[in-house]
C-alpha cells in the first residue's frame, strides 16, 4: 500500500508504506474516572488529585522583574526587546513543563488502566 504526500502546489511523493498490525493495550483492565478542574489540573476517581508543574517563585519573580524593565524601556529600544525575549524564554519554559507533565501523566495513565473516562 502507498500514500501520496502533497507537499507543495505541483509536487506530490508517493511513499509506501504498510499498516502497523494492532496490539492489545497494555492497560489492566481496570476503568478510571479523570474529572478536569482549575485548582486542581486532574482528579481521579480513584481519590488521587494530580497537579500540573508551575514556574518556581523565584522564576516568577524574574518574569516580573522583566516585564517592569520592558515596560519601563524606551518604544523599539533593543533593552525592551531583550526583556521580553527573556519574558518569552521563561514562559516557553512553563509550556514545556506542562507539556511534558500532560505526556507523561496519559502515558503513565493508559499503561495502568484499561478505560479512562472524562467527566463532564
Amino acid at each position: 500500500m502507498s500514500g501520496w504526500c502533497h507537499c507543495t502546489p505541483g509536487w506530490a511523493a508517493g511513499v509506501p508504506w504498510r499498516r502497523p498490525e494492532p496490539f492489545d493495550a497494555p492497560g489492566t483492565g481496570e476503568v478510571i474516572g479523570i474529572d478536569r478542574g482549575v485548582k486542581i489540573t486532574a482528579a481521579l476517581s480513584d481519590g488521587r488529585k494530580l497537579n500540573c508543574p508551575q514556574l518556581t517563585v523565584k522564576e516568577r519573580a524574574q518574569i516580573r522583574k522583566h516585564q517592569r524593565r520592558a515596560a519601563r524601556a524606551p518604544k523599539g529600544s533593543e533593552k525592551k526587546t531583550a526583556e521580553y525575549a527573556k519574558v518569552a524564554k521563561l514562559k516557553a519554559r512553563e509550556a514545556d513543563r506542562r507539556k511534558d507533565w500532560c505526556e507523561k501523566t496519559s502515558t503513565m495513565l493508559a499503561r495502568s488502566y484499561g478505560l479512562i473516562r472524562r467527566r463532564r
